[in-house]
This record gives C-alpha cells, structure tokens and sequence, in this order.
C-alpha cells in the first residue's frame, strides 16, 4: 500500500493510521485545551513500533517526522508518543 514514507505492506499502513490518529487526536485536545483519552495499550504499543519506524527514517527538512523531542519516562503514553514524532509537550 502507499503512505506517505513510501510503499508499505497493509499491517503496516494500518499501524501508521492508527499512530496519526492518536497523534492528531493529541494535537486537536491540545488546541482546545482537553485531555485525549485514547486506551494507555494501544498507545504503548504504537510507541514501540514508531520507535523502530522513525529509527529508520531520515530526519530534517522533507523528512515525514519532525525530530523526536523530550519527553519524561513517566509522562502519559500519549505524550511521549507525541514527543517521539516531534511535538512539544511542554507547552
């Protein structure tokens, strides 16, 4: 299937979905000054695999992720998965 870091097989376009989901939801809950409640597993496991993922993509302009950012160890899943794709968690 084609996504935006190329040619990938369906599981994984359903993973990267699934990642800009919570991402995009993290993002709208911020702008509007909310929580987004997403389920903590289904997060945990899409850092884990965005972890491999931007591991292997290039970084700087054009790239598909902003570079990862900070983020505490016991930060809410959600941000630290927001963090690893490049968003500021601090503001």
């Amino acid at each position: 299937m084609r996504a935006p870091i190329g040619e990938v097989p369906g599981a994984v376009a359903l993973r990267l979905q699934t990642i800009e989901h919570l991402v995009h939801g993290w993002d709208l809950a911020r702008a509007i000054g909310q929580k987004a409640l997403f389920d903590e597993a289904t997060v945990e496991r899409e850092i884990e695999f965005a972890r491999g993922l931007t591991a292997r993509m290039p970084s700087g302009p054009g790239a598909p992720f902003a570079p990862s950012r900070p983020a505490p160890d016991d930060a809410p899943a959600l941000d630290r998965l927001a963090a690893l794709l490049g968003r500021d968690i601090t503001e």
